[in-house]
């Protein structure tokens, strides 16, 4: 297991046994982009993410701001909303980069 702090208001928790990978991002600030080349996401496997919980969604109280990748190239970025936890996971093998 790895934690990172990005930034003032955001951790990030990356646990991993084997291929399979989570990825929980605790925001307790506004919303935010981490940029894909950012420590916390570069060890992460490319592509085949699956979203497992917003708390941004309307059925947590949130306001259903929906995380995921923006952007293209060097200024792609991971939108997280504001006051929100999200959980990623990744089940199949891939190469090692950043989320896609």
């Amino acid at each position: 297991m790895r934690a990172e702090v990005i930034g003032a208001e955001t951790l990030a928790v990356h646990r991993w046994r084997g291929e399979q990978h989570r990825l929980l991002i605790a925001n307790f600030g506004p919303s935010l982009g981490i940029d894909a080349a950012d420590p916390a996401l570069a060890r992460m496997p490319r592509g085949g993410a699956e979203l497992l919980l917003s708390t941004a969604a309307h059925r947590y109280g949130g306001q259903g701001g929906r995380p995921g990748m923006k952007g293209r190239g060097a200024a792609r970025q991971l939108e997280i909303p504001a006051r929100a936890a999200v959980l990623f996971a990744w089940d199949t093998p891939a190469e090692p980069t950043a989320i896609d």
